[in-house]
């Protein structure tokens, strides 16, 4: 919402601390409740694209010169990516954003006894997201960025393929890079004068890609998981069916009890997540959702109301639910 909707709507700060002194209120704007922006709409991939994230996640090279003319076809392609680059994720991390405040909002209270008004906004939750790049000294580097393929940040951290699907590789230190080499048979890489330092690794990147390109074109994704997994070098099959294939296949996920068989009241049984943090004494809970206002009326009766009350509320538009 932006400013001034909260109270036109009933539910400003200042309306509701009256009715609750002890509230912690928070107010999330896109651009925040003052400033030269703050009446602008926001939306996910305004947040994402205005702090930076959409044009890095494009990768290096990724928009052709503007006196270079296109076709539509072209031109659809670039837009495509551009869309999924800039997706959203904005809004995830905004979320994050607003549940730490709230959290340190409520912990002030259980310290101070006071309640407060806090706010965030969307651009400055995705500026810190973007935490790399936010901000600028002298002799800073300037950001990595994925290659135009979309393939990873450089030859020792990006995907390939294999004999059939994909692996993705992450050896970023020189111990991994040496250990890299000798497991896939590979010694003559250490002493390349192309590879032999950092440097020259990152000077010579796209023959190093090349040659890399053909080592993993030999084993299958799981047969490389395992052999550099073994020699203590990330690298992990890629899911390139989609992420529920992951989710509801792998044994990790099977092991960890990640899936669980829930029953909705009116559609009967079907499969969701389990919460994703463990707590060890207050244990999540998943079931299936209710449907509209289907623990209203045992709510209310808890509070003290009786079932003639609380129909009257029903039939006076006050409170309703969907029938079972």
């Amino acid at each position: 919402m932006r400013p001034g909707a909260p109270e036109r709507t009933g539910i400003g700060y200042k309306q509701l601390s009256d009715i609750n002194p002890n509230l912690v209120y928070l107010y999330a704007g896109g651009y925040g409740s003052t400033g030269p922006y703050s009446r602008r709409p926001s939306m996910a991939p305004i947040a994402g694209a205005v702090s930076g994230g959409g044009v890095a996640q494009m990768g290096r090279d990724a928009f052709p010169p503007r006196e270079i003319l296109m076709s539509i076809e072209e031109i659809e392609g670039i837009s495509k990516k551009l869309k999924r680059a800039n997706d959203g994720t904005a809004d995830h991390t905004t979320a994050m954003v607003n549940a730490v405040g709230l959290i340190l909002g409520l912990y002030a209270r259980e310290r101070t006894g006071r309640a407060q008004y806090i706010e965030s906004t969307m651009i400055a939750a995705n500026a810190y997201a973007n935490a790399d790049d936010f901000y600028w000294h002298q002799g800073k580097l300037p950001r990595r960025l994925p290659d135009p393929g979309g393939y990873g940040l450089d030859a020792l951290y990006r995907l390939y393929h294999a004999k059939s699907g994909w692996v993705f590789l992450a050896c970023p230190f020189e111990d991994e890079w040496i250990t890299l080499c000798e497991t896939i048979e590979r010694p003559d890489l250490i002493v390349d004068p192309r590879f032999a330092t950092h440097a020259a690794r990152e000077t010579n990147d796209d023959a190093l890609v090349a040659e890399l390109s053909e080592v993993f074109l030999l084993r299958e994704p799981l047969d490389w998981e395992k052999l550099l997994t073994d020699s203590d070098v990330a690298c992990v099959k890629a899911e390139d069916r989609g992420m529920y294939h992951f989710f509801n296949e792998d044994p990790y996920f099977l092991d960890h009890g990640f899936l669980k068989e829930v029953t909705a009241t009116r559609h009967g049984k079907f499969w969701r997540y389990n919460p994703v943090i463990d707590f060890s004494d207050t244990r999540g809970k998943a079931e299936a959702a209710p449907l509209k206002g289907e623990h209203t009326k045992r709510i209310l009766n808890e509070l003290g109301y009786t079932d003639t009350q609380i129909d009257d509320f029903k039939e006076r538009g006050v409170i309703d639910w969907e029938e079972n």
